[in-house]
C-alpha cells in the first residue's frame, strides 16, 4: 500500500512537470515588443524568471530520480532559451539608450603652423543604472553586458560640403566607456570654425553635429597670417597685404596693431579689408574670434 502510494506521488509529479511545460514551451510574444522595447524587456524578465524557477525545481525532482532526463533536458532548454530572449531583449534596450556626445572641441594652432582640432567625446548614455534597479536584474548578468560601454565609435570633421577636412579621415575609438571621455587629435586639412562633426557608434547609430570650434585659450595670442607672404613693388609705389586675425585667448579680446622691423622709411598702416578706414586697433567678441584686415606699405621714391 505504502509502495503504490509512493508510485502514484510520483507518477502526479511527472504528470504536473509535463503539463506545466507544456503550457509554457512557448515564450509569449507581443508584437509590440519590438516597438516598446522596455516592456518586452518586462515581459523577457518575467519568462525568464519563471523558466529558471521551473528549472531548479525540474533538476532537483530529477536528482531525485522523480523524473526521466528528457523532462529534465527540456526544462534546461527553456531555460536557456528564456536566458537568450532576456539577454537579447535587454541589449536592445542598451542599444537603444546609447547616445554620445561631443564635449569639448578645440582648435589650436600647432608648431609647424598647422591647425588641429581636439575632439573629446563622452558616453552619456543614461538609464543604465536605472534599468537595473527598476527591473531587479542580476549585477552579474547586467555587467556580462557591459551597458556602461559603446563599442566601435568612428569620427570625422566635415565641411559644409560634407567633405572629410581631418587627418586622419576617419578616427576609431574601440570602446567608450560611461564616465571616461575620449580626446581625438586632429590635423584640420582646410582651416574653419565651423565644421561638422560626424559620428556613427554601437548598432550603426548615426549623428552630424554642426558646431562652432572653440579656440585653444591657453595659447594667449592672437595668430596673424596673409596669403600673400611676399610681393614685388616698385619704388614709390604702394601695395597691400591681407591678413586673417584668430584669436587664441581667454584673457584679452583687444589688441593694438604695430608693425616691427621695418625700415623709417617705408610708410605702412593698417586698414579695414576691402575699404581705406585706418585700423589701430581690433577687438574681438564672443562669437567673432576671426577679424579680416589689411596692412598697406608704400615705398619710398
Amino acid at each position: 500500500m505504502k509502495l503504490s502510494r509512493v508510485i502514484t506521488y510520483s507518477i502526479f509529479l511527472i504528470l504536473l512537470s509535463t503539463t506545466y511545460l507544456s503550457a509554457q514551451s512557448d515564450t509569449y510574444f507581443n508584437q509590440r515588443d519590438d516597438k516598446y522595447t522596455l516592456l518586452g524587456l518586462k515581459r523577457a524578465k518575467q519568462d525568464y524568471e519563471t523558466a529558471k524557477t521551473e528549472f531548479k525545481r525540474q533538476q532537483t525532482l530529477y536528482d531525485k530520480k522523480l523524473i526521466n532526463e528528457y523532462e529534465f533536458e527540456t526544462a534546461k532548454n527553456r531555460f536557456i532559451d528564456a536566458e537568450v530572449n532576456f539577454q537579447q531583449s535587454l541589449l536592445a534596450v542598451l542599444f537603444e539608450e546609447q547616445y554620445v556626445t561631443i564635449d569639448k572641441a578645440v582648435k589650436y594652432q600647432a608648431e609647424d603652423g598647422s591647425k588641429h582640432a581636439r575632439v573629446t567625446l563622452a558616453n552619456t548614455s543614461g538609464g543604465t543604472a536605472e534599468f537595473q534597479k527598476l527591473l531587479n536584474i542580476d549585477d552579474k548578468l547586467f555587467r556580462t553586458l557591459q551597458p556602461d560601454v559603446i563599442p566601435n565609435v568612428y569620427v570625422s570633421i566635415l565641411n559644409q560640403d560634407q567633405a572629410i577636412i581631418s587627418q586622419p579621415y576617419e578616427a576609431k575609438i574601440n570602446e567608450l566607456t560611461s564616465g571616461n571621455p575620449v580626446t581625438i587629435d586632429f590635423r584640420l586639412l582646410q582651416d574653419l570654425d565651423e565644421v561638422i562633426i560626424s559620428m556613427i557608434y554601437g548598432n550603426g547609430t548615426q549623428r552630424a553635429l554642426k558646431i562652432f570650434l572653440q579656440k585653444d585659450e591657453s595659447q594667449d595670442r592672437v595668430i596673424v597670417q596673409s596669403e600673400q607672404f611676399s610681393q614685388e613693388v616698385d619704388l614709390g609705389s604702394s601695395t597691400s597685404f591681407d591678413l586673417t586675425l584668430e584669436l587664441f585667448s581667454g584673457t584679452s579680446n583687444m589688441f593694438s596693431l604695430e608693425v616691427v622691423n621695418l625700415p623709417e622709411q617705408i610708410s605702412r598702416y593698417f586698414k579695414s579689408q576691402g575699404g581705406d578706414v585706418r585700423l589701430t586697433q581690433v577687438k574681438f567678441t564672443e562669437s567673432s574670434q576671426t577679424k579680416n584686415a589689411a596692412l598697406q606699405i608704400t615705398l619710398p621714391d
